[in-house]
């Protein structure tokens, strides 16, 4: 905002567009696969992934993304500090 000089009641509302791919589905629907030819394939029901560190990748990524999804509904407001 300071460097478009935008003023706080210049903004109506503030849209954040997330990536939401598989992040709400279990640890236990991330299955390895390692005879797939792509590192991460998204199934109707699960994430495939070629090995256990794509796997653990992929649950912790989940994991951080749905935490902050749950923060960012919960809010009503958003307070600048400009």
């Amino acid at each position: 905002m300071l460097k478009n000089k935008f003023k706080a009641d210049d903004l109506l509302a503030v849209l954040h567009v997330i990536d939401t791919d598989g992040c709400f589905i279990t640890a236990d629907d991330i299955v390895i696969d390692d005879t797939q030819t792509g590192l991460t394939l998204y199934c109707e029901n699960s994430i495939s992934v070629l090995n256990e560190k794509q796997r653990k990748f992929i649950e912790i990524r989940n994991e951080q993304r749905s935490n902050n999804i749950d923060i960012m509904k919960t809010l009503t407001m958003i307070i600048l500090n400009v």
